[in-house]
């Protein structure tokens, strides 16, 4: 048997045991080295980085004046740019009096554009299309429901005084609108921090470059999954939402997100699948609480969903955002609302 079969080192020496331990770890790291390169070539991940910052009052937020990257392997790649608030797009001073017409922008990651560059979120398009004298806030967040969105509005949106509040709608709002920040207690809205803070560890993780822009930590984060919630909590929401901004004169736009394609039986919204909301969406336009965006879904049906995954690309939020300074227009020239198209799914 030879020497370093049996644990010797040269000269005939015993292998230290500390020797041992830094050759387990190299060839440890080198392991990972080889997988991180390996997915990267054959199966890249999705990763974000920096991710998501701790917050008392709400369950994800971004950090403020950040630059995040997303990106897939070489495949694609978004850079994010927030401001002070932690949003996209140009900073809004809050002061007591505006010269502007404000619109404020509530949203998940559908309005604050995950998937799009920063010229090319919907709220981007907005500002372009209505010119001066208009200035829009997006005030959107990923993986917020309606109760974070309320939140968000009544603490910190409302202070811009809008005159129009854009509330985008997808599949996902519902069961994600039970994080207990917002109750409807009495009749009114009640606010209350985050009661579940996140550990250390889950902490260290979302502000780690190296584990964030993991290939093996994007293909664990696959795994997850999320649980499906009534819709009774979301319209009742919607209800004392809309009816708080029609006592203060404040115009509700209520957009829904859209997904399929004309090859595949057609092309709707995510609204068209929730029932009991769509239907409290029908009651409101009809009280005169809210007005529903009608997108053109056959021009929107023409064009791919963004690299990153999400439906909507650079082409659905300029549509959207066109579509959405065309009612604001259409609004503040007070021509007739019973012509507005609504929404009859």
């Amino acid at each position: 048997m030879t020497d370093s079969a049996m644990g010797y080192g040269k000269q005939g020496q015993p292998r230290s045991r500390l020797g041992n331990v830094l050759l387990v770890i190299a060839f440890s790291v080198l392991a990972v080295l080889a997988a991180e390169l390996a997915l990267w070539f054959l199966y890249p991940q999705t990763t974000l980085f920096p991710r998501y910052t701790d917050s008392p009052d709400y369950p994800i937020a971004f950090p403020e004046n950040a630059e995040l990257v997303h990106s897939q392997g070489s495949r694609w790649k978004f850079v994010y740019n927030t401001n002070e608030l932690g949003r996209r797009g140009p900073y809004l001073q809050m002061h007591g009096e505006y010269k502007t017409t404000n619109v404020v922008a509530l949203g998940d990651s559908f309005t604050f554009g995950i998937g799009v560059n920063d010229n090319e979120v919907y709220t981007s398009i907005m500002s372009k299309r209505l010119e001066g004298g208009y200035a829009v806030v997006n005030g959107g967040m990923g993986g917020w429901g309606i109760d974070s969105e309320i939140k968000w509005y009544f603490r910190t949106g409302s202070q811009y005084q809008p005159k129009y509040v854009v509330l985008q709608f997808t599949a996902n709002d519902p069961s994600e609108s039970f994080t207990g920040i917002t109750k409807i207690e009495n009749g009114e809205f009640a606010f209350y921090p985050i009661t579940v803070t996140k550990p250390s560890w889950q902490l260290f993780l979302s502000r780690s470059r190296i584990i964030q822009t993991s290939q093996l930590y994007g293909l664990l984060r696959q795994l997850e999954t999320k649980l499906d919630r009534p819709q009774a909590n979301y319209a009742e929401m919607l209800r004392l939402f809309s009816g708080k901004l029609h006592d203060q004169d404040v115009e509700l736009i209520f957009l829904s997100v859209t997904h399929g394609h004309k090859e595949a039986n057609g092309y709707h919204y995510d609204l068209d699948h929730f029932p009991h909301i769509a239907l409290e969406v029908k009651r409101l336009e009809a009280e005169g609480m809210l007005h529903f965006l009608d997108l053109n879904l056959v021009e929107m049906s023409k064009y791919p969903g963004s690299a990153e995954g999400h439906q909507w690309s650079a082409a659905h939020h300029r549509l959207v955002g066109e579509d959405i300074a065309k009612t604001i227009q259409v609004l503040g020239e007070g021509t007739d609302k019973s012509k507005h198209r609504k929404y009859s799914r």
